[in-house]
């Protein structure tokens, strides 16, 4: 498989971990499992084979507490239309829901996790709603959430995060997050994240 293979947008499932019921999913359309992760002793990915161009993927994100699943292939017409199906009959968060989960959280913690999910289900182009929930999470006075907020900006990287990301490299109360701020634009630089 092609390491620039096109991905298509991430799909938050309601469930973790979620292999098993992508795997149900995978059985009922007949689609073979073409491949497996495993980590500490833990399957964190399994792809299948959908056809000779098309692969679905499911990730159970350990760290985060969250599983996802996308389609990858060389033609992006072939990946959009098979994650059509997964869409339909897995149950996943739609980023509206995710964006009212954020606007609901009652203490910066469950605000900062409900970022999170928002993050991985967000689309790869700028999203207004999220980034703007992004940016004020970033500017908060609790460390927790502007903790959370930077590990969900390595997940979900819009270039108009570029200058919060200076500024928390430069002048945030706390050396951690000054360090994280600079690996993650560092890290901007190495994906071609381009300034807004």
């Amino acid at each position: 498989m092609s390491a620039h293979r096109y991905r298509t947008r991430r799909l938050l499932l309601r469930r973790f971990p979620g292999v098993r019921v992508v795997g149900e999913h995978a059985s009922r359309h007949g689609w073979p499992k073409a491949d497996e992760t495993v980590r500490g002793g833990r399957v964190i990915e399994i792809i299948w084979d959908l056809g000779p161009e098309v692969a679905l993927h499911c990730v159970d994100d350990a760290v985060t507490g969250n599983s996802y699943v996308y389609t990858s292939s060389d033609v992006p017409n072939f990946a959009e239309a098979y994650l059509h199906p997964a869409e339909e009959e897995i149950e996943t968060w739609s980023v509206g829901e995710l964006i009212r989960e954020v606007d609901r959280a009652t203490d910066p913690v469950q605000r900062g996790k409900a970022i999170v999910r928002m993050a991985i289900a967000a689309s790869y182009e700028t999203d207004e709603e999220v980034a703007r929930r992004m940016s004020e999470a970033l500017r908060s006075d609790d460390y927790a959430l502007r903790d959370l907020t930077l590990w969900a900006m390595s997940i979900c990287s819009y270039p108009v995060f570029r200058p919060l990301l200076r500024d928390i490299a430069r002048s945030d109360s706390s050396e951690v997050l000054r360090q994280r701020a600079q690996m993650l634009l560092e890290a901007y630089d190495g994906a071609g994240v381009e300034e807004s």
